[in-house]
This record gives structure tokens, sequence and C-alpha cells, in this order.
């Protein structure tokens, strides 16, 4: 929740109800013996020596080096840092010392320490871990403004939910810190501008304000780097050179996707829609149903090690099908070729004409075959079938323009023009088409082209004339029926004109 919505009227309310918030003011002491730790360990590491001394000095940082910068181990590395000072190695510190032992704000110690932390910790839109949990490229908030209509990008949401970049989430309080909003405004914006009024009432004086301002300023504006664990494309441009691409996911997009699509409030109203719909139960809103859905996981153990958002969409990414959808398919008139059946596919008849294939074969002398009522049956069945399927195919193409077929350069039967383009508004062609006798012609194409898809690839089927006359005489019913349909559609297209 943004605090301006919750009617805080400053930075410093917003800031002390966050840091009240957290519930760790229990934790100051142990806070403020990790600066002295961080201190000491920075004043150790910038110690020189006389090249006499050298060799034991190299070795002392050694041992330093291995000492991991906590509270309990303050009093450690302060033995060592005294121990610098009386060998000459460093200069002694004790100002710098004795203002960060008297501290005593939690808000002031909390923002110290949260400095000493903030390396690779900012508010991004594009998170470097969700190409690869490991990975330890830069991460970059996209603040543009330009987009285009036809892509959907981060830049194209009307409003963004921005992401918390980290090295490890017990860091996830720090970018939390810096993704505090106030009037329309992050925190890191404020701090990236050198806004020092934020803090300003938060510092123990002017140059303590002024180092924050400059170690903020600097750790919210990485230089951009990649690693081999990100994903890189190699992008030409002139005179044969390239730019190397670094594709980074956008968080911010998929958490606009999880939260209209995925969130638990909408799946749990979705689910209720679906068992109304499956009851018949009537719901006044509308059911929506995700096809195909993909869940990718950059991290699936511990999701929220990648990123405040990766964390709250349980570590999972959302992608929908790019698939084309298959019911939408674009219909080509049939003009480069005589015959209409040789644009027929075989996916939609090859059961029936495996069927008819395997029946014929068995029972060669057709004549017994259709002397048989029941075998008959079954062959009349399986071809009409596939004449079914033919003239289901025909009807998409008899509803294209009228006068589809009357393009220069067609090579279609004039037979098949009369067939499959009935409503072409020329007086000439209907009345050749009245006058015609072009179903059997037709019917003979159907049946020439049937007896090639029952020789089949292994040529074990040879069809005689006595095929093609079974199969023309079984195509003539359908198509017929065809026929006075399309003389009925069109006589009663003529009689609504008139009225």
């Amino acid at each position: 929740m943004s605090k301006e919505i919750r009617g805080f009227e400053s930075w410093e309310e917003v800031i002390k109800d966050y840091l009240d918030s957290l519930g760790d003011e229990n934790k100051k002491e142990e806070y403020l013996q990790f600066l002295l730790s961080n201190f000491f360990h920075l004043k150790l590491n910038d110690a020189k020596a006389q090249e006499d001394d050298l060799t034991v000095l190299k070795k002392e940082l050694v041992k330093i080096n291995k000492i991991k910068i906590t509270p309990n181990n303050k009093d450690k590395l302060e033995a060592y840092y005294l121990n610098f000072v009386n060998n000459g190695w460093i200069k002694s510190s004790s100002d710098e010392v004795i203002f960060l032992t008297k501290k005593h704000c939690f808000y002031n110690i909390w923002i110290c320490r949260s400095i000493v932390q903030g390396n690779d910790v900012f508010p991004a839109t594009h998170i470097a871990k969700l190409t690869h949990s490991q990975s330890t490229s830069t991460s970059f908030l996209d603040n543009g403004k330009t987009f285009k209509k036809l892509y959907l990008s981060t830049s194209s949401l009307l409003t963004k939910k921005i992401d918390g970049s980290y090295s490890d989430a017990k860091l996830s309080k720090n970018v939390k810190f810096l993704m505090l909003e106030h009037d329309g405004k992050l925190l890191s914006e404020e701090l990236i501008n050198r806004n020092s009024e934020v803090l300003k009432i938060f510092s123990d004086g002017n140059e303590e304000l002024a180092i924050w301002m400059q170690n903020f300023h600097r750790l919210l504006t990485p230089s951009p780097a990649s690693d081999s664990l990100a994903k890189q494309v190699f992008f030409p441009i002139k005179n044969n050179e390239y730019h190397l691409l670094t594709i980074l996911k956008s968080s911010t997009l998929s958490q606009a996707v999880f939260d209209s699509c995925f969130e638990k409030l909408i799946r749990k109203k979705q689910s209720i829609l679906k068992k109304n719909k499956t009851n018949n139960a009537y719901f006044p809103d509308v059911y929506q149903q995700f096809i195909n859905v993909a869940k990718i996981s950059p991290v699936s153990s511990q999701p929220q090690n990648v990123s405040v958002l990766n964390g709250k969409r349980g570590g999972y990414i959302r992608l929908f099908s790019a698939q084309p959808p298959t019911w939408q398919s674009q219909l080509k008139a049939p003009i480069y070729k005589k015959s209409f059946f040789d644009y027929f596919g075989n996916s939609h008849i090859t059961e029936d004409v495996n069927y008819l294939r395997d029946f014929l074969l068995r029972f060669e002398n057709i004549g017994l075959s259709i002397k048989d009522p029941k075998r008959y049956e079954h062959l009349e069945r399986w071809v009409n079938s596939i004449i079914d399927e033919v003239l289901f195919y025909t009807s998409s193409i008899q509803a294209m323009p009228a006068g589809w077929s009357n393009i220069e350069g067609s090579k279609l039967k004039l037979e098949h023009q009369y067939f499959l383009d009935p409503y072409q508004d020329n007086e000439g062609f209907q009345q050749k088409r009245e006058s015609t006798d072009w179903q059997n012609v037709v019917c003979y194409d159907f049946a020439r082209w049937l007896n090639q898809k029952l020789i089949g690839k292994d040529k074990q089927f040879t069809p005689q004339a006595e095929h093609t006359r079974l199969w023309e005489n079984i195509f003539k019913t359908p198509l017929r029926e065809d026929t006075e349909a399309i003389k009925a559609d069109a006589k009663y297209s003529q009689q609504k004109e008139k009225v």
C-alpha cells in the first residue's frame, strides 16, 4: 500500500512508520556493533607499511579478511585496529569511532546499516536473477514512457508495480525501504535526484547527510554489468559489427499478468464461476479460461531469494500460449488446378479411406460386395462419410464472395466453377450452369480422385471400372441435394430483395 493513501504528509512520517513496522528497535545495539565492525574492517584494509613490515602486514591482512563482518566480531576487529595504529600502519580515527559509538537514534543507525549493505540492492522492473538464480548481472529500472500499441511491454502498463532487486533475501527490508512511496515518488527516486531533505531529519549533521546522499546515489546508479550466466544475443549492426545484448525478464510485466489473471482471489472467483458453469447455474460475471498456460520457475526452492515480487508469485512466471488459433484458417480460391478435388487434404478422411481400402482388399469382387446388403451398407457408410467431409469443405468455398472463379488465369474446369461458385452474378454463367450437365463431370472427377486415394502409397489396391461407376452413383444423391439447397437459397434471397 502506498503511503500517501494512508494519509502521511511527509517523508519523515513515511520512513518512521516503515522502520517502526519492522520491530527491529531492540536490535539497535547489535546494528551499531555491526557498523563498528565494518568501520574497523575498512580501515584495516587501508593499511600501509614500510618494506621491513610489509610481509608481516600481508599475513595479518589475510587473517583479517577471513573474519566476517558481524556484531560478534567487533571486538576482534577493534583489537587488530589498535594494533595497526600502534605499528603505524594506519592513522588513528578516534573521532570517527567516538562519532559512531555515541549514536543512539534507531532510525539513524538503521539507515547507516542499509548503506553498508546496499550493494546490488535497489528497486527495478527487470530482474537479472529471473534469467538465472545465480546471475550477478545488473538489474535495472525502466522508467520509459514511450511504447507501441502493437506490443505489450513494461512501458505500456498504465501502472507499474516496481520490484526489488537484491543479492540475498535477507536484504528485502533494505530494498523495501527504497521502494517506499510518497506523493507519487519512490524514495529511491528522491535519493537518485539528491533530494537530501527526505533524510535530513534522521542524520547527525550536514556532513553525515552529504555522505549518505553520495553513497545512496552511487548504490542506486550502478554501472551495467553482465556475467556468464546471462542469456546473451549477438545483434548485428553496420560494418560487420555487433552489439552483445543481455535479455532480462520484466518482473513488473510478469506481476501485472499474475495480478490480472492468477492472483489468489481471482483464481478463487474463477473456480466458483467454473462450478456454476458446470452446474448450469447463473452467475453475473464473465468466466475466463486460459488455455495451455506454461509456468517457469527461475528458482523453485527459495523464490524470495530472487526478488520481492518473485516471492509473492511463489517463484513462478506464467506464459500464455503463442500458438495461432487452429480453428482459423485462410481459405484460398481453388483456381490453379483443373479439379477442385486435388485441393482436398488427407487429414480429415484418412481413417475412412483406410477402412474402405481394407474392405475392398478383403472382398476383391465388387459385384459380390454390392449384392450383400450388410457389406454394401458398410461400404456406402464409409464413402458417404468421405463425401460429407468433401461437401463440408465445399460449403466454405461456396460462401466466398460470388464471382471468385471469374478471374484471369484460372485453370479450374467450368463444371467445377458451376459447382463451387453458384451465386456468381453473371447471366451467361447462370444460363450455362442450368443447361449444362456439369454434375456428371463433378461426380466422375470425385470417383477418379477417390480411386487415387484408395490406391495409396503401397499400391495394393487396383481400382476397376466398376469402382468408378459405384463412387459416381453414390456421390450423385448428396450432390443433387446440395444443388437443390443452393437453388432454394438463391430463390429466397431474390424474394427478400424484392420485398
